[in-house]
């Protein structure tokens, strides 16, 4: 007759076969990606971390400035961010609908063209079709990834050059979850301002800064020139 021998709890190998190095990477790459991606209703190409930055300090200044104007209506990181990504957009009567962002939205309050639009931030966040649990997910597996490959370092244990370019890309996916935590993703349909005056209208009143043809929308002259995609 065979005894039987009750093992109690035993820890992982520190050893990893090729197999499990090789997916287990693959498999953190491919959920970081698939959830850091905060595509605009029409975007360029981006250069992620940098312009996540960018865009991070873009909302920070539209906040400070719309608070400026004294409106009593809601103006957070979130609104800026959906502005920035087309999310807002100006309906006239002589001119097809186009996106106005911050800096348009901004302009057109303090000429007293517009109000503040009226939505507040957790409408906002419903119009986004952001998938909460895959990047609560994502986070929580490339943090543990990068401790497991910091805790092995810091053994001596081999890492593989997979290894280190995983860890890599996760430092900058994790810089640019956070630069894009308040921004809206995936958002199908614009909020569109409706108004009485014309595009016409608008840039008599805007007078010499008006003055040039624009390329993108009739606001233009006031828009900076930078990637908002």
């Amino acid at each position: 007759m065979t005894s039987l021998n009750t093992v109690g709890w035993t820890p992982s190998p520190n050893g990893k076969g090729t197999l499990d190095i090789f997916f287990t990477n693959l498999l953190r790459l491919f959920v970081c990606v698939w959830t850091v991606l905060h595509h605009n209703l029409q975007a360029p190409p981006e250069m992620l971390t940098l312009f996540a930055v960018m865009k991070w300090n873009a909302a920070n200044i539209s906040v400070k400035e719309m608070r400026a104007l004294g409106t009593k209506r809601e103006w957070t990181r979130v609104h800026a961010f959906y502005a920035n990504a087309g999310g807002f957009a100006l309906q006239t009567p002589d001119s097809p609908s186009f996106p106005i962002n911050a800096t348009s939205i901004h302009y057109l309050c303090s000429h007293k063209r517009i109000e503040v639009p009226n939505i507040t931030r957790d409408n906002i966040w419903d119009r986004s079709k952001a998938d909460h649990f895959a990047k609560r997910l994502a986070f929580l597996q490339a943090s543990w990834t990068l401790l497991q490959i910091v805790a092995r370092r810091s053994q001596q244990l081999i890492i593989t050059p997979l290894e280190v370019f995983t860890a890599a890309f996760i430092v900058l996916y994790l810089a640019t979850a956070f630069f894009w935590a308040s921004k809206p993703q995936n958002v199908a349909e614009p909020t569109v301002n409706t108004v009485d005056w014309t595009v016409a209208d608008l840039l008599l009143a805007a007078g010499d800064a008006a003055r040039d043809l624009y390329v993108d929308t009739p606001l233009d002259f006031v828009e900076k020139p930078v990637w908002d995609g």
